[in-house]
């Protein structure tokens, strides 16, 4: 290439993502599924033999027009029935020697319940979280003003802070520190750049 295309590719670029990237905010059935298992305190472990049972497993939970029942939203305690035998499938899907019923002679599912629980944290803590995050970020946006730029920061700080809480809610000390350790270092690097002025 010439040495215009060389020095394009080095400047800085900036993208913004419009929306919630369910598989990076960990908003998937796979997702949902290693939240379980490291709460329940059982072995997280992966045999995927074909490309559907991943992309089966990535699959976004119901998140707005997402959902299936979507005048009903994942709100509804009704649809609650229907996550947890989606989650067990996944369950089933993922780890086919595992997991069975009762009299099989495998191991039994984590508990109705405590799929319950997941579900419930995901949905109407997590999820929602993010959410408002996003409606924050993403209104009234104006790329020429230095509000918009304050604005992005904050509240990138504040999706740290929600995975932090997730990787705290799923029993995983490693993923709550990283989050943590991340929020803090950006924190110390506006700090020593002067801080933010309003």
């Amino acid at each position: 290439g010439t040495n215009a295309d060389t020095k394009a590719f080095q400047e800085t670029s900036v993208h913004l993502t419009m929306g919630v990237d369910t598989h990076v905010w960990a908003l998937t059935y796979a997702h949902l599924r290693w939240t379980l298992l490291q709460r329940v305190e059982k072995e997280w472990k992966v045999q995927i033999e074909s490309d559907e049972t991943y992309w089966n497993s990535m699959k976004s939970i119901h998140v707005g027009f997402l959902s299936e029942n979507s005048d009903k939203g994942v709100n509804a305690p009704s649809s609650y029935t229907d996550l947890i035998e989606q989650v067990k499938q996944v369950l089933q899907d993922i780890e086919p020697e595992r997991w069975g019923a009762d009299g099989s002679g495998k191991e039994d599912y984590p508990s109705d319940d405590s799929i319950r629980e997941v579900v419930e944290y995901m949905i109407h803590d997590h999820m929602a979280n993010l959410l408002e995050v996003q409606e924050e970020m993403f209104t009234n946006v104006n790329p020429h003003e230095d509000n918009t730029i304050i604005k992005g920061y904050q509240c990138t700080q504040k999706q740290e802070a929600a995975m932090q809480q997730y990787g705290q809610f799923s029993n995983n000390k490693a993923m709550k520190d990283a989050f943590d350790q991340r929020r803090k270092e950006r924190e110390r690097k506006v700090s020593e750049s002067g801080g933010i002025s309003y």
